[in-house]
């Protein structure tokens, strides 16, 4: 290719342009499944195959200044004109592309080159129209700036300047090109044009004496398949030797030309649907009445956040049509760990994923569940869900436990943040209760920030480190659940009580009866 102007490598994703040192993970880390991240990117990236957006929702950058940024990117893709012209540029490109990867199988070499100079167009109709369209917008995020600026540049060069005007000219003769095609029994003939008279004209006008009323049409279907037939083949390898002088400007400018897709143009066309598969993702929950906001990440502990809610269980719902319950929790001062407990079925697994899910995205610099957000800027991210026995470890369901447990704690700062499940359930009550003390004070004295949904009510008061949570029933029927989790002394008998005393059988009410 005849290099046009040359831009600098530009990124709307990454600070300097390149991923070094941000590579995906190999394989997926554990918490992904324990809190359903993998389910969420699979629901945000659905139908966006072609730009293999996973990785980029596997990669978390641990700057301020990148998380900034992208939130910037957000508010700038969220606007309408801005969202249009992306819209309109991605239509361009998804073209191109089908374009020149149908010019690259193409058997016939002649049609493969009209394809590609076709492609070529289009590309550069696609990047005029963007840089217009973002000219005339306000822009926010200073990548999207600094990537309009070089792209408009970029085609004011004259490289790309010389390109689109060979491919207008090409276009151009080849729209001149007139041939003649005579079939003769199983011969095909291709000469040139040579004011043969227009016999469709000349049969139309002789019977137009005989016509009476409108007639009924009948149209013949023709063939509009893209990949040309052998006949056609030969038709046009007929035609290329007619105009020999306009097939070799077409041959050359394919040599010239065929790798024409500016490696920053297609980073910027896969780079950008990050942010238009998030918010599309989103925008379906918020015309269900979910809110979403722009997170401030911190540095220190204190969390703060208002109607958060898992999107992974609140996805399902609304597709469901149900109802999605939203919970407002916090930490402050040295408060670290919440400590959630409650009936079961009461919600609050959801709400250790909710917590998790925020601070991932969160980090990723995406949008989060909830009206506003205070979220905690973390090193790494553990879980430790129950897990089923591994028969090949030899080891039992405890010892495996332990053994997680280890790991997990020897791994974590004080900038991680932990998330637990029913730890040591599979073992007596007062044994699991001085192993998960244990693990509690480890972390307490980690300083890590931690989510620990059990069913031991004296984890919730181990100091004032430990922040009590409570799964709440509704009043009226203490058997239904009402999904919310609030801040409140652990008592597992309240409910128990409840439940007794809607169905009559406290001791006050088995005495009442039995008298």
């Amino acid at each position: 290719m005849a290099e046009p102007a040359t831009m600098h490598s530009i990124s709307v994703l990454f600070a300097d342009g390149t991923q070094e040192g941000m590579k995906p993970p190999h394989d997926p880390p554990d918490y992904f499944g324990d809190l359903a991240i993998d389910q969420i990117i699979e629901a945000v990236t659905a139908g966006f195959a072609d730009y293999d957006l996973k990785p980029l929702f596997s990669i978390i950058p641990h700057e301020h200044a990148v998380i900034d940024e992208r939130q910037a990117m957000f508010r700038d893709v969220a606007d309408p004109a801005i969202g249009a012209a992306i819209r309109k540029f991605a239509t361009s490109m998804r073209a191109t592309r089908e374009r020149s990867t149908f010019a690259q199988k193409s058997y016939y070499p002649h049609q493969a080159a009209a394809r590609l100079v076709e492609a070529i167009d289009q590309y550069g109709d696609g990047l005029a129209a963007l840089v217009e369209d973002l000219g005339a917008a306000t822009i926010g995020s200073s990548w999207l700036s600094v990537f309009r600026d070089a792209v408009q540049s970029h085609i004011a060069g004259p490289g790309f300047v010389a390109m689109r005007e060979e491919v207008a000219g090409l276009r151009a003769a080849l729209a001149a090109i007139r041939y003649t095609v005579l079939i003769r029994d199983n011969n095909v003939t291709v000469r040139g044009f040579e004011d043969e008279p227009d016999y469709n004209a000349i049969i139309t006008a002789l019977f137009q004496k005989f016509q009476q009323g409108s007639g009924k049409p009948h149209e013949l279907e023709i063939d509009r398949s893209p990949v040309m037939n052998q006949v056609a083949g030969e038709i046009l390898h007929g035609v290329a030797k007619l105009n020999a002088d306009v097939f070799a400007r077409l041959d050359a400018f394919v040599i010239r030309y065929r790798t024409f897709i500016d490696p920053v143009i297609a980073r910027f066309d896969r780079e950008i649907h990050f942010y238009v598969a998030w918010l599309g993702f989103t925008d379906r929950m918020a015309k269900a009445g979910l809110a979403f906001c722009y997170p401030v990440l911190a540095d220190d502990h204190n969390i703060r956040v208002e109607s958060g809610f898992d999107l992974a269980l609140a996805h399902k719902l609304l597709g469901e049509h149900r109802i999605v319950v939203v919970n407002d929790f916090h930490l402050d001062g040295v408060e670290r760990i919440l400590v959630v407990t409650g009936p079961n079925q009461g919600g609050k697994t959801t709400f250790a994923r909710t917590f998790g899910q925020m601070h991932y995205f969160a980090n990723l610099g995406c949008t989060v569940p909830g009206t506003a957000a205070r979220l905690h800027m973390f090193d790494r991210m553990f879980t430790h869900f129950e897990r089923e026995e591994a028969l090949t470890t030899l080891r039992g369901k405890l010892h495996d436990d332990l053994v997680r447990v280890h790991a997990l704690l020897d791994a974590a700062t004080a900038d991680s943040i932990i998330i637990m499940n029913e730890i040591f359930n599979s073992t007596a009550l007062r044994d699991a209760s001085f192993l998960a003390q244990a693990v509690l004070r480890r972390i307490i004295a980690r300083g890590a920030i931690a989510v620990c949904v059990t069913f031991m009510d004296e984890l919730a008061s181990l100091g004032p480190e430990t922040v009590s949570l409570t799964s709440m029933v509704l009043p009226d029927d203490p058997a239904e659940r009402s999904f919310k989790i609030v801040r409140r002394r652990a008592d597992g008998l309240a409910y128990a009580l409840s439940i007794a005393e809607k169905h009559r059988v406290t001791y006050q009410r088995l005495k009442e009866r039995l008298q």
